[in-house]
């Protein structure tokens, strides 16, 4: 049979290695396999959690006193699971913050590529034009070639005419006939030419129109579609939010009212000892003769009589003998310091004035303190509840610039005496009033 520290030792370990499945799914998973996904993980988080409360209840049944005493360890246990699930919920948020940024991606590549596309046709389209003006350059220069032949050729005509006979006028005269003929049919073929060149811009402009028209109707249906599967997206993270927000809400309430019974347990059980405490101390008190305490206590009540005076009881809680002169302080109208004020300001004092303290005083080793000690002596004054003692009554009575009496039954009084002494504050020590030790009790005129 399993200890309640390793069944729960192995639940933790169970529980790391579901989260590490989890999050490895998670990653290997597109966008459309989430909700069966995500499905399954909390299949598998409430099958972890059914097992692991019958194998804590079968534990608890056989061990009834365990369940008892481990019920502050559960509400512990409890908290790190909350904050497990608030860790993982942020880890939720933020893959739903990546797969956003993803998809944001993907659109702008989208549109790149959209860009990209609709630059090739105008390079497409750039180049068909350059080929056309090439083709026209090139007619162009047919052209001029052909006119420097013809007129080489009249050249030729002319000096040969010169030369001949009449004859020979004659031939020029048909000659000239049939160059302006052939001028007159190239003419022809240039304007057809020139007609069908026409014709062909005017064709690939219409088929470019298309084609534009074309891709534009395409992308705008495709970013309709984009968008629809987008709002789709959307709604479908939406409804899965909401759910897990359910099923977290009814587990927190669950969890709150198992948090609130158990604590009532808890009270009610604390309320039953300390009522038992109370009666075990009054029949003690009783019966009891009188203690050591008590004799110490009556001497003190003589002492204080007959010099007109009481004891004001202070509260024993480490504060009491600054909580004593804040009394004391208090009484008189000196000042409203609280018993922490008192005791912050009393290490201050004594850290910027060591040589009045430091040499009178022993560490834990009972040998005296050096630096080191004394700093840590002081920190420790300042942070803790540390009793106080006579060093801190002097410094109390140098640092408020007031007379400071202690009383005490077995032993004459202490006086901390300073020059110009605004008032003079009285408090009694009791040496064995508590078994934990020394204790300071405010003292106040009888007629109070």
């Amino acid at each position: 049979m399993l200890s309640l520290s390793k069944i729960k030792q192995k639940h933790k370990i169970e529980q790391r290695n579901l989260t590490k499945q989890i999050n490895q799914m998670k990653k290997k998973v597109s966008g459309k396999q989430k909700k069966t996904i995500q499905n399954q993980i909390e299949e598998m988080k409430l099958n972890l959690e059914q097992k692991q409360k019958k194998e804590l209840e079968e534990f608890y049944s056989t061990n009834p006193e365990e369940n008892e005493n481990e019920n502050e360890n559960e509400i512990e246990n409890e908290n790190e699971n909350q904050n497990e699930n608030e860790n993982q919920n942020q880890n939720q948020n933020e893959n739903q913050n990546q797969n956003q940024i993803e998809n944001e991606n993907q659109i702008e590549n989208q549109n790149q590529n959209q860009n990209q596309n609709e630059n090739q046709n105008q390079n497409q389209i750039e180049n068909e034009n350059q080929i056309e003006n090439e083709n026209e350059n090139q007619n162009q220069n047919q052209n001029r070639n052909q006119n420097r032949n013809k007129n080489k050729n009249q050249n030729q005509n002319e000096n040969q005419n010169e030369n001949q006979n009449q004859n020979q006028n004659q031939n020029q005269n048909q000659n000239q006939n049939q160059n302006q003929n052939q001028n007159q049919n190239q003419n022809q073929n240039q304007n057809q030419n020139q007609n069908q060149n026409q014709n062909q811009n005017q064709n690939q402009n219409q088929n470019q129109n298309q084609n534009r028209n074309r891709n534009r109707n395409r992308n705008k249906n495709k970013n309709r579609n984009q968008n629809q599967n987008q709002n789709k997206n959307k709604n479908q993270n939406q409804i899965q939010n909401q759910n897990e927000n359910e099923n977290e809400n009814q587990h927190s309430l669950y969890n709150e009212y198992q948090i609130n019974t158990r604590k009532n347990r808890k009270q009610k059980k604390q309320q039953q000892k300390k009522e038992k405490e109370k009666k075990e101390l009054e029949e003690r008190l009783k019966n009891a003769k009188e203690t050591r305490g008590e004799q110490e206590t009556k001497a003190l009540l003589n002492i204080l009589k007959k010099e007109g005076m009481k004891i004001k009881q202070i509260t024993p809680d480490g504060d009491c003998l600054f909580s004593s002169i804040s009394d004391q302080l208090k009484y008189y109208n000196i000042s409203q310091k609280t018993a922490e004020k008192l005791r912050q300001e009393t290490s201050v004092f004594m850290g910027k004035n060591p040589d009045l303290f430091m040499p009178f005083m022993l560490n834990s080793k009972n040998e005296p303190m050096n630096k080191e000690d004394f700093e840590k002596y002081l920190l420790k004054l300042k942070k803790t509840k540390m009793w106080g003692g006579q060093m801190e009554v002097k410094a109390l009575a140098l640092l408020l610039q007031c007379e400071i009496i202690v009383f005490q039954a077995d032993s004459p009084q202490q006086v901390y005496s300073v020059e110009n002494s605004k008032a003079t504050l009285r408090t009694a020590y009791h040496k064995y009033l508590l078994s934990a030790g020394g204790h300071y009790n405010s003292i106040i005129p009888l007629k109070n």
